[in-house]
């Protein structure tokens, strides 16, 4: 994030979230620990290009020139090459 895009956007929801008491640290390294540091077990994982696929925002439905989807493709494969959504559910019995 830019400080012109967060003086633009994002100053006014950190300054609420600061005056509800929320702290603000650096990523770390692996964010899954922190949850996984704190009793949660994770219960899925799903790869942030299989889970576009399957909801069909892809190229067949976009109508999308073929050279653009190869384009677009080879950007979000570098791009977003080991991204993924996690899904925790805490674990009562730790």
């Amino acid at each position: 994030m830019t400080k012109e895009f967060f003086n633009k956007f994002a100053q006014s929801v950190h300054a609420k979230l600061v005056a509800s008491g929320g702290t603000f640290t650096e990523r770390p390294e692996n964010p899954s620990q922190v949850f996984k540091a704190h009793d949660y077990l994770e219960h899925a994982r799903t790869p942030m290009m299989e889970g576009a696929g399957e909801l069909g925002i892809l190229w067949q439905r976009a109508r999308i020139p073929k050279l653009v989807n190869w384009l677009m493709l080879n950007v979000f494969v570098k791009a977003f090459q080991g991204y993924a959504v996690h899904q925790f559910k805490y674990d009562r019995s730790a």
